[in-house]
């Protein structure tokens, strides 16, 4: 299932982000959540571990 993601991306201690759009394919919501958190460009931090960095995610539309 594909699902679009909106997360914050930006330098891990500057506080500041922008936000990013994503597409991952994944079995389920949560397995799409993991995927997303991991992602290279998603801002990471001790705060971001527990998913703040996820603005949203929903099935996508095709």
């Amino acid at each position: 299932m594909k699902f679009e993601c909106i997360v914050k991306q930006g330098h891990k201690g500057a506080g500041k982000y922008n936000e990013y759009k994503l597409y991952i394919y994944a079995q389920n919501i949560l397995d799409a959540f993991k995927i997303a958190k991991n992602k290279k460009s998603v801002k990471k931090g001790k705060s971001y571990q527990f998913g703040q960095n996820i603005i949203s995610i929903k099935p996508a539309i095709n």
